[in-house]
């Protein structure tokens, strides 16, 4: 083999020292930010992370060590990657299907890993861009609206109606006017996820046998789906997850990191794409849960407090810790222990946060508010982002045609507010 020219080594060495530079640098600014603010803000996805985890390692089709393991890993890096307060979500549609249809571990896997590799394969190849393009910032901020209040509606049912219970409306009302009345410097998040711990901690030692304890025990083996796997996954999980991801994971996310971090450089939609394939390409094959980057987990991260990268590198790594140090069984049962009132509480607030900064961009155009009723309407952003591009092409065509009769009138760009009395 042909020894390097000096001027390609010293080009590479050159690339790998900007590289340790760069690491270095994040690590540091990450030690420097570790606050409690940042610790809240660490805790703002766990009303949805922690219910679908669990609901579908009751069904079968995850192991929640192994799931929890993943995300972990990919906190950190994405901590690297970006420095914001990127989130790491179930992809929510493959776990709903999982859920009432008791999909496999198969099929999970393979919904993941064909979502992941279209999504991968829009970013690589810039088709993303037209993508956001073609769909208009009203559409957007009202698949924002739609999908925080509907998380909203989820954290109401999950504190319930039991007043007579600890685990109630009393405990998730508490919580829910504790984030919503509390200080912007008070870690609210922090201090409600460490009462639901103790409450967890105390249910588990003493419910579950001590000599049951086995740490390190995870599911992390390849998954090697079959063709009937790969049929289920694709067309029953894997399809109809795919616009949700796109516009919600992909452009969605990038548009509210844009308005929540306007002097930050920017997450790009490429690299959001690919940082989804790549998750669920590698992942899904060891035991991750199909994930994704959702405005809904940026937003609730935001609303307790997190402000960087040093928020889910803290979360990252505590995630792993805890999965090694329980292991599956009991990781199952500490989670099934948790307050499912305070869950509904963090949804809750998270879901008004990301409401609001729906609503506050485009809040009043029709084509928002279309968007918005039918995601809520029907629980469905796909159809509520075909809903809201009909709208708005159709408020364009109108604004055009006037344009017509009208020779001095200005068009107007897609992205600036239309009306249309045609």
């Amino acid at each position: 083999m042909a020894a390097k020219a000096p001027a390609d080594q010293e080009e590479e060495e050159e690339v790998c020292r900007g590289v340790v530079e760069f690491l270095r640098r994040r690590h540091s600014s990450f030690w420097t930010r570790m606050t409690a603010m940042e610790a809240s803000g660490m805790m703002g996805d766990l009303g949805t992370l922690l219910p679908l985890t669990l609901a579908m390692a009751e069904k079968g089709s995850i192991r929640p060590g192994a799931a929890l393991l993943w995300t972990g890993v990919f906190n950190v890096i994405g901590a690297y990657q970006w420095d914001l307060p990127m989130p790491v979500q179930p992809m929510k549609t493959i776990a709903a299907t999982a859920i009432t249809e008791g999909l496999s571990e198969g099929a999970v896997a393979a919904a993941g890993i064909f979502t992941g590799g279209a999504v991968a394969l829009l970013g690589l190849t810039g088709v993303i861009e037209i993508v956001n393009r073609v769909v208009p910032r009203s559409v957007v901020s009202g698949i924002q609206l739609g999908l925080g209040l509907r998380m909203v509606g989820v954290g109401v049912a999950y504190v319930g109606a039991r007043w007579t219970a600890l685990d109630g409306p009393f405990l998730g009302g508490a919580a829910a006017l504790a984030g919503a009345a509390a200080a912007q410097d008070l870690p609210v998040a922090l201090l409600i996820v460490l009462v639901g711990a103790a409450v967890a901690a105390g249910q588990w030692l003493a419910t579950n046998d001590a000599a049951r304890y086995a740490p390190y025990a995870l599911g992390v083996a390849p998954r090697q789906p079959t063709s009937s796997d790969w049929a289920a996954g694709i067309l029953r999980a894997g399809l109809p997850q795919l616009p949700l991801t796109t516009l919600n994971s992909v452009i969605s996310v990038c548009a509210l990191s844009e308005r929540l971090f306007p002097d930050r450089e920017k997450a790009t939609r490429r690299s959001v794409s690919t940082s989804v394939g790549a998750m669920n390409l590698i992942g899904c094959f060891f035991g991750a849960m199909p994930s994704c980057h959702g405005a809904g987990g940026l937003s609730g991260q935001y609303k307790f407090g997190a402000r960087g990268g040093a928020a889910i590198f803290m979360f990252g790594f505590l995630k792993i810790a805890i999965v090694l140090a329980l292991g599956e069984t009991n990781l199952r049962n500490a989670i099934a222990a948790f307050p499912r009132s305070l869950l509904g509480a963090l949804l809750a607030l998270a879901g008004a946060e990301l409401a609001r900064a729906g609503a506050k961009a485009d809040g009043a155009e029709t084509a928002t508010l279309a968007t918005a009723g039918v995601t809520i309407g029907l629980s469905n952003t796909g159809a509520g982002a075909a809903v809201g591009l009909l709208v708005a092409y159709s408020e364009l065509l109108c604004e055009k045609l006037k344009a017509r009769r009208s020779p001095t009138t200005r068009e107007i760009p897609m992205h600036e507010p239309i009306s249309c009395s045609c």
